[in-house]
């Protein structure tokens, strides 16, 4: 996995179901820009509470790759 970042915007229905995915930023392989989304797919985050709700229900989520040697 070549260095850098895969950002993803979901949108959460009121039960805390992803309902969404999308891809805002590549991290420039596709097959890793396509892993991010796909670990957030079908995720269930539980009830969102009011106050969450009251801000919107699209969060989003940065997956940061670095070069890491020992």
């Amino acid at each position: 996995i070549k260095e850098g970042q895969s950002k993803v915007l979901f949108m959460l229905n009121d039960l805390g179901q992803v309902i969404d995915v999308r891809l805002v930023s590549s991290q420039g392989q596709a097959i890793v820009d396509e892993s991010c989304m796909d670990a957030i797919r079908g995720q269930n985050f539980g009830v969102v509470p009011d106050e969450i709700k009251a801000k919107g229900l699209i969060f989003g989520i940065n997956f940061i790759f670095v070069n890491y040697y020992r």
